[in-house]
């Protein structure tokens, strides 16, 4: 009796996984056919676009940094001004 139950559930999983493994290789073909039906232009221009987002915000640090450095330079040089004119700031 053990023994019929114990074959009885190994044959159960073994099916449960061909099953399975039966129903994915079925996804990938529908998701391979449906890649090949449509243009690759959509995934290019996402690409691009994703590239473009990344200049940017490139773009945007580097005057971001570029306004930083601006502000810092002015701040020294009126710290330099004060220096020279022998005036002190708190």
């Amino acid at each position: 009796m053990r023994k019929t139950i114990m074959f009885g559930t190994l044959i159960a999983l073994l099916g449960t996984g061909a099953l399975a493994q039966a129903s994915d290789d079925t996804a990938t073909e529908q998701k391979n056919s449906i890649e090949v039906s449509q243009p690759a232009a959509p995934a290019m221009r996402g690409e691009e676009h994703a590239h473009e987002r990344r200049l940017e915000s490139r773009g945007e640090h580097r005057e971001a940094r570029r306004g930083h450095r601006e502000r810092h330079d002015e701040a020294h040089e009126r710290h330099d001004e004060r220096r020279e004119h022998g005036r002190r700031h708190n």
